[in-house]
């Protein structure tokens, strides 16, 4: 009889093939749970580890695990030393500062920031950052907002604002794209404080001046000019493109019309148009705007986008072209978009 029991028992292997089934057939209902509610981060439930350790712990590798955190390096290539000339700070501290933005997780602390930026920093610009290094004790927190104020303090031109004034009085297009023009004419506006929708007009008059004068001619004889400066930039940007991608035989008359002659002939430039309101302190601004006067002419009883005298000055132009010029021009500004386009009456 001992015998036929001991025949009946299963292997031992059986046996403990039988157990881990049946614990893992117990604890399938609470894993399967636990894992939707916590997909990230896998933290098995006590019946695991009551159960079975050895079995949680190979079920808890062989799952999938969320991947370390990685730094997500710069997009932007890195700055250029910067020597301390305070011509260049400006750009430089827009590409720094660009740069440390786009670095996410290596420079996420102040402290981290800053020594950045002074690593950087040379010649006399290097013996500044490295006396706010010494300066620094080990129980003072570094303040990001209070470091670069003090680069500003330090490297910005106590003159920068009349500078940006100056530049923006003697600003030519020359042989640059629209696109950068107006780019450099944003950074100085905000260097001169000429933000305000007030000063518009005295950036608009001195656009007249510093653009190409075909492609003022272009926009004036349209009879339709921007009243802001975001529309001349549109509009000149596509002026430009319309002239000098699909080269049209567009051309103007009398002073407008360029010269064909040689080099050692050819006559001096036409004068460009003057303009109706010289570039002043913006209190030049509120005070007509307070006495009620036209930004243009200066004259009371209207406004600018109503003063008849430019009018006269578009009607003018457009006479002067011919009937052949004035198909041109029309085609010109109606393949660039412009629907507004209506010539002036004579």
């Amino acid at each position: 009889m001992e015998g036929q029991q001991q025949q009946q028992q299963p292997p031992l292997d059986q046996v403990i093939a039988l157990a881990v089934q049946q614990a893992v057939a117990a604890i399938i209902p609470d894993l399967v749970n636990h894992l939707a509610q916590n997909p990230p981060n896998l933290n098995l439930p006590a019946p695991i580890i009551n159960l079975s350790p050895n079995l949680a712990n190979v079920i808890a590798a062989a799952m999938p695990q969320p991947p370390p955190p990685q730094s997500r390096e710069p997009l932007l290539r890195k700055p250029d030393d910067f020597t301390g000339n305070k011509k260049d700070y400006r750009e430089w501290n827009m590409k720094i500062t660009s740069y440390i933005a786009s670095a996410n997780t290596s420079l996420n602390t102040d402290e981290k920031k800053i020594r950045f930026v002074c690593s950087y920093m040379k010649e006399k610009a290097g013996v500044w950052a490295e006396e706010q290094l010494t300066a620094r004790t080990t129980n003072q927190n570094w303040m990001w907002n209070d470091f670069t104020n003090q680069m500003k303090e330090r490297f910005v031109d106590k003159n920068d604002k009349e500078i940006a004034r100056n530049e923006i009085a003697t600003i030519q297009q020359g042989n640059t794209r629209a696109e950068e023009f107006f780019t450099k004419l944003a950074s100085l506006r905000i260097r001169a404080e000429y933000t305000d929708p007030l000063h518009d007009a005295i950036i608009i008059n001195r656009l007249k001046l510093g653009l190409k004068t075909e492609i003022v001619t272009a926009i004036v004889a349209s009879g339709n000019e921007p009243a802001t400066i975001e529309g001349w930039r549109n509009r000149v940007i596509a002026v430009e493109e319309a002239l000098y991608t699909h080269k049209p035989k567009y051309e103007v008359k009398n002073s407008f019309k360029p010269s064909t002659t040689s080099s050692s002939s050819r006559a001096p430039p036409p004068p460009k148009p003057t303009p109706s309101l010289p570039l002043g302190d913006p209190m030049d601004i509120d005070k007509m705007r307070k006495e009620g006067r036209c930004f243009k002419c200066h004259q009371k009883g209207h406004l600018a986008r109503d003063c008849q005298n430019r009018r006269r000055e578009v009607r003018e132009i457009w006479m002067d072209l011919s009937t052949e010029e004035k198909r041109e021009l029309t085609e010109l500004m109606t393949a660039n978009n412009q629907s507004d386009f209506t010539p002036p009456q004579a």
